[in-house]
């Protein structure tokens, strides 16, 4: 999943918000629409479009890892 990730120039990068991901342990990966700054705050969204930037972007990783 991270080679297909990288091979379509997604941005890698530590979250600051793992919140139960630090908690499991097995290797994991996070990956999600919109701005990691704005997750898990007080007034935390997500904007449509990033909506629809994140679906395009699980269909492309899936056919990568799915195709390739």
């Amino acid at each position: 999943m991270v080679k297909a990730a990288k091979s379509l120039g997604k941005k890698l990068y530590g979250s600051p918000t793992t919140s139960d991901q630090a908690l499991i342990p097995v290797p994991s990966i996070k990956i999600g629409p919109g701005d990691s700054a704005r997750s898990h705050s007080a007034d935390e969204f997500i904007f449509i479009n990033e909506l629809s930037i994140g679906i395009d972007s699980y269909i492309s990783l899936l056919e990568k890892i799915l195709y390739d």
